[in-house]
């Protein structure tokens, strides 16, 4: 079977779309791998390994490369595309849409997947083709199944907390908070590590002023997130996939939103006490993160039992099996 999966992933708009892609392809293993993009910082290649092909092309150009490879599958995770890049594609294709940056944009598919926790088909009825399936909300999670270990509600003595913003750290949360941790003087009673991500431009700013200190280590990169997870109890990061993450790996964290698809994602912790939210600029003020993180490590036990309960790490293998049952009833026109 011939798969082209469309996304972009740069220091921009980050590496969660080639992070949620990357999740679902050991379920079509054996099939043959395109991926068209718009955008691919260099530094990502090395992450796209499972392509056997990679094509750039202008953004209005796109549509036409991709019809050009006559794919049986179409995959798309890409915030800039809708129903005008989908449509020409469905008669030769099928065509799967992830996506969370919900309305206005509409689209025209044969799937479309939202994994926000609280989402519902009724609110993408308006937004997509009749006969569109609309599979959304935590059943349908991206999250890798190794994410889903157990984990021991009662923390540590001394934990560990994981400071991570994505890919890209579009806001420079990482430094502005690791900067908060050492004026608050929390490695008395945390450990830290930072991931800085693979496109991140503060990593050697990091390196520099946290790398050698006590209580800290700096990452780049790493490529066994759910293993980084596991030497981890709490956390400090965006609202973005990670987030899911860390709840389906009994990692309890203050969240943050960083971009536009994450707005209003704080007001989500009113119904799912999994997690606690954090404004942006108050990362800046070492006085209440200190105060911020005595209280999550106060319900700490009690979000883990909770997120371990909401996420199950099956969500790609249902995802997988949809995708599958559609193509098993597509006809090309």
């Amino acid at each position: 079977m011939q798969i082209v999966c469309v996304f972009k992933a740069d220091e921009h708009i980050g590496t969660g779309h080639l992070m949620r892609v990357k999740g679902l392809l050991p379920y079509f293993a054996g099939d043959t791998l395109t991926l068209c993009t718009d955008s691919l910082s260099k530094e990502l290649y090395p992450l796209c390994s499972e392509y056997e092909k990679i094509y750039e092309a202008r953004p209005q150009a796109l549509g036409a490369l991709v019809h050009s490879l006559k794919p049986d599958l179409v995959l798309i995770d890409h915030y800039y595309l809708d129903e005008r890049f989908e449509a020409p594609l469905c008669a030769q294709s099928v065509v799967a849409v992830i996506d969370d940056l919900f309305g206005p944009r509409r689209h025209h598919c044969h799937l479309l997947f939202d994994q926000g926790l609280s989402r519902t088909p009724s609110e993408y009825a308006p937004y997509v083709n009749d006969d569109c399936k609309i599979l959304v909300g935590p059943e349908y999670s991206l999250v890798k199944p190794c994410f889903a270990q157990p984990r021991e509600p009662k923390l540590p003595e001394r934990p560990t907390v994981l400071i991570n913003f994505g890919g890209a750290d579009p806001k420079g949360s990482c430094l502005v908070t690791a900067r908060s941790v050492r004026q608050a003087g929390l490695t008395a009673r945390f450990n830290f590590v930072i991931l800085a991500g693979q496109v991140n431009p503060q990593y050697d700013e990091l390196q520099a002023e946290f790398g050698t200190l006590e209580g800290f280590e700096v990452i780049r990169h790493t490529g066994q997130m759910d293993s980084l997870l596991r030497r981890c109890q709490l956390a400090i990061g965006a609202c973005g996939g990670s987030f899911l993450e860390r709840i389906c790996a009994g990692v309890p964290s203050l969240n943050v939103e960083i971009a536009d698809n994450q707005a209003g994602a704080g007001r989500l912790f009113d119904t799912f006490k999994v997690a606690l939210p954090y404004a942006l600029e108050d990362l800046a003020r070492p006085a209440l993160l200190a105060k911020a993180l005595t209280e999550l490590c106060e319900k700490a036990p009690a979000f883990i039992q909770e997120g371990q309960a909401l996420l199950d790490g099956q969500g790609l293998m249902r995802i997988s099996e949809a995708i599958k049952a559609r193509l098993k009833l597509f006809t090309p026109v």
